[in-house]
């Protein structure tokens, strides 16, 4: 019985090297590449300064200011990163109200990484605690974690997720959640994952404006179409579209079914890269316009971001300043 498994098993995986698919990535890492072209993850306002200094090859300290801003107080964050690699490294912050924030990622084996979360704060009931085990197969990935758990009582939430290529163009995944917050109470979800590569779209020569036709660069990547639904009745679509090397066109579309009806929001972004500056914009079915500029010059790099809300008539603007000395 044991030779006719070891037999099956080693036909199987012959037949997943034979196909040769791609690694899928992260579950929760499904949408990033519209998270990088929309303005949502790098919009501030007010004044914000990042000072970092590299004392080693592998140790580098931070320091954040952040004034001004209409949505959270003035702040300054002290940060210090020892960092191996990509698998190992270790991240801790500490902020003027006293809270403090470490992450610790630990490789076991090349496919096998241990991560932890640590927060404390000053405030009643901010602690948290997570621990991760998180694998990357030839071909999928597989992600456990647990946050804030307690033996005692047995709370606390778990997370499990698990991410296949199924051919070289299609992803398919499952994420199950259970959360157990105060003893008695328990609620359980499940959201479930696609994610399609289409064909990389080629550009054509442009009509000639001079003796020689202008021939624009052809993109590098390919679109790809992410959508995941939650078992609550959330749906996230995102796509992203790379027009040549340098442009890239995302949209997203993010849908709510509740008994008490329907609800949802779109949106469309822009990202082009300059030799030396980066520009987002983005505009939603909500009113909200916004763009984001970052100006590099060396070691340092200068930020412009803004936001206008034509329906609520509001408007927030920020500069920023990034240098590494």
């Amino acid at each position: 019985m044991s030779g006719l498994l070891g037999s099956l098993t080693a036909k199987f995986d012959d037949l997943r090297t034979a196909l040769n698919l791609p690694s899928p990535g992260k579950f929760e890492e499904l949408h990033r590449k519209a998270q990088f072209v929309f303005t949502t993850h790098h919009m501030f306002d007010g004044l914000k300064v990042d000072i970092g200094k590299g004392m080693s090859p592998t140790f580098q300290v931070n320091h954040a200011f952040h004034l001004g801003s209409q949505a959270q107080p003035n702040s300054y964050t002290f940060g210090a990163v020892v960092a191996e690699d990509a698998q190992n490294m270790m991240h801790g912050m500490i902020e003027t109200d006293g809270s403090l924030t470490g992450r610790m990622s630990y490789g076991l084996t090349k496919a096998l990484t241990a991560k932890a979360n640590i927060q404390f704060s000053t405030e009643q009931d901010q602690a948290m605690l997570q621990a991760e085990a998180d694998y990357a197969g030839r071909d999928y990935a597989a992600n456990l974690k647990v946050v804030n758990p307690s033996p005692v009582d047995a709370t606390g939430i778990v997370v499990a997720s698990y991410l296949q290529s199924v051919t070289p163009k299609l992803a398919l995944g499952v994420e199950a959640v259970l959360q157990r917050p105060i003893p008695g109470i328990e609620d359980a979800g499940m959201s479930f994952a696609a994610r399609y590569t289409l064909p990389r779209f080629h550009l054509d020569a442009l009509p000639a404006m001079s003796p020689q036709d202008i021939v624009p660069e052809q993109p590098t990547a390919d679109p790809v179409l992410t959508a995941t639904y939650q078992s609550a009745g959330a749906l996230h679509l995102t796509y992203v579209h790379p027009v040549s090397s340098k442009v890239e066109l995302a949209s997203e579309a993010q849908m709510v079914v509740t008994p008490r009806g329907r609800e949802g929001v779109g949106a469309i972004a822009a990202k082009y890269e300059f030799r030396q500056s980066t520009f987002r914009t983005q505009i939603d079915t909500n009113g909200r316009v916004s763009s984001v500029l970052e100006q590099r010059m060396g070691p340092m790099a200068f930020l412009l971001a803004g936001e206008i809300d034509h329906v609520k008539g509001a408007a927030r603007f920020g500069f920023g300043l990034h240098m590494e000395i």
